[in-house]
């Protein structure tokens, strides 16, 4: 927040804008940051066993594309070996942003 810093601060009367915009902004943070926690730990897709599994299933994707298609996607994508767990859950997380395995995935 932007807010002018007059010398004097302390009288409340002499800057009602200013004491309103820093109460209000101090507000809208804690209406903002002060619910309830997200609940993405609770979400299975997003967990490491999720997130490998969905690597996996996005090489098996990624195989089943043509080849003008498999051009088009990473080259890092085509080195990931599906017996590494580690590669899946960074290819998994890549697959939950790719929009086009997403649109299959849905239907």
């Amino acid at each position: 927040m932007i807010m002018p810093a007059p010398a004097d601060l302390k009288p409340l009367g002499r800057y009602p804008l200013t004491w309103t915009l820093l109460a209000l902004n101090v507000l809208i943070f804690v209406m903002i940051f002060n619910g309830r926690p997200d609940n993405y730990a609770d979400q299975k897709i997003l967990q490491t066993d999720g997130i490998e599994i969905t690597g996996r299933l996005y090489s098996q994707y990624l195989e089943g594309l043509s080849a003008a298609e498999q051009l088009v996607k990473p080259k890092w994508i085509h080195n990931m070996k599906t017996t590494n767990p580690e590669q899946m859950e960074i290819l998994g997380a890549y697959a939950l942003r790719d929009r086009s395995f997403l649109n299959i995935a849905e239907t």
